[in-house]
């Protein structure tokens, strides 16, 4: 046994021995997709619905993003394979041009991930001596950087959940600290209920603070002055648009990879921050940048998006109107109020989501299982996101599968004289 084969066996392994469990008895974990047609993949040789990915407006497979990539390649090459502090393409220059004008902030950088946004702003914006209030639902990821910012002699503070008045109390109680930086996500897409941001800034502004928002499910998909036609809202200029929201204390972090289909994280605010963390970030200067066929993808789908996605909006808007009537009838749906493209099946038991999810992807309808979701940690959930790319063939095939597959475990369980787990 070599020396990393003995690390492994001190660590734990019951996550590894559960994906294992989950991957070879249900299938629901490590899909091994062999091929992708619009909204269904190809999985051990049968074609299955994709319920599964936050391909919100169904861009990433758009020819005119796929062409713009290709194109892209043939120009530039895969990379300039140099850090940006040595030399900035043309590509990546026009992409943060058009992300700062789509949130409304007076600079944006791009960067490979929100993990690598995390890992390097969260600790510039603590210092040697800051305090980093975090949402306690806040985004794995940026609990990963605010904990990052404490090897600089950095503190963390938790909130409870959207609780600004909580949030308050403790910014007065450091009012003496001289970084406060607050963390939050702008939407929690297992309930599809947006963050209070409005007073999570006011409070921010009255015990100067700054507000650090991580806004990935929300970019693209969230605009301003949202209608009940246009739920979603307008422009796509995310969470903050959508509520109204003012720039200058907010350190707006995004991605690209949910509604635009494009891997591509940015961090976006006021023009000498975004300097300054240009000049400083450990990315930016030991890192290579996104690849700059990814790069010219991003720019094709923010016009696409420019010219078809309040379009792509309210189709989606449609699908999940769809999907919440053909499941209002079992009672079982848990937010009537949530237009959130990720709906969510809660069940008692993992148990119960488990089985749940093996007979749905039987059914050919492939959704994500989650343990101990934040919201309902005793039980577990599944998870189906609804796109653009889905049509309404698609949500009526998975309304008629979820409403078999319940009343098939329900039968199961008063066969056996129990009582049913499989409450949503």
């Amino acid at each position: 046994m070599s020396a990393l084969d003995q690390l492994v066996y001190r660590r734990s392994q019951a996550v590894p021995k559960m994906i294992e469990l989950l991957r070879r008895r249900d299938g629901l974990v490590q899909q091994p997709i062999a091929a992708v047609a619009g909204p269904r993949v190809r999985v051990r040789g049968r074609w299955v619905l994709n319920f599964a990915s936050t391909n919100y407006l169904g861009l990433s497979r758009d020819m005119r993003v796929v062409s713009a990539m290709v194109r892209a390649a043939i120009t530039w090459g895969v990379s300039l394979a140099t850090p940006r502090v040595l030399a900035v393409d043309d590509l990546t220059t026009r992409l943060e041009t058009a992300i700062a004008r789509l949130v409304g902030q007076e600079r944006a950088l791009v960067f490979p991930s929100t993990t690598q946004v995390a890992l390097d702003v969260l600790p510039l914006l603590a210092g040697c001596g800051g305090v980093i209030f975090a949402d306690e639902w806040a985004y794995p990821l940026s609990l990963e950087g605010a904990y990052a910012a404490t090897r600089g002699g950095a503190q963390v503070c938790h909130f409870p959940h959207d609780d600004y008045r909580a949030l308050a109390i403790m910014l007065r109680d450091h009012a003496a600290f001289r970084d406060k930086i607050v963390v939050c996500d702008g939407v929690y897409p297992a309930h599809g209920r947006l963050a209070a941001l409005r007073e999570i800034e006011r409070a921010a502004r009255m015990y100067d603070a700054v507000v650090y928002v991580d806004d990935a499910p929300g970019i693209g998909l969230l605009g301003a002055h949202p209608t009940a036609r246009m739920p979603y809202g307008y422009g796509g200029g995310g969470t903050l648009h959508h509520l109204g929201v003012p720039p200058g204390r907010v350190v707006h972090v995004g991605s690209l990879s949910q509604a635009f289909g494009v891997p591509v994280a940015f961090v976006a605010g006021p023009a000498r921050f975004i300097a300054y963390l240009r000049d400083t970030s450990a990315t930016y200067t030991h890192s290579s940048p996104p690849a700059l066929p990814v790069l010219a993808a991003a720019l094709a789908a923010l016009h696409v998006h420019a010219v078809r996605g309040a379009l792509l909006r309210e189709r989606l808007a449609g699908h999940v109107r769809h999907f919440r009537a053909g499941l209002a009838h079992t009672g079982r749906l848990p937010d009537s109020h949530s237009l959130f493209p990720i709906q969510m099946l809660y069940f008692d038991t993992e148990q119960a989501a488990e089985t749940a999810g093996r007979e749905l992807l039987r059914r050919d309808i492939w959704a994500v299982l989650q343990y101990q979701p934040p919201e309902r940690p005793a039980g577990a959930a599944l998870r189906l996101v609804l796109t653009a790319a889905h049509d309404e063939a698609d949500i009526q095939e998975a309304i008629a599968a979820i409403v078999d597959v319940l009343r098939t475990c329900r039968d199961s369980a008063n066969s056996r004289s129990t009582a049913s787990d499989f409450v949503l």
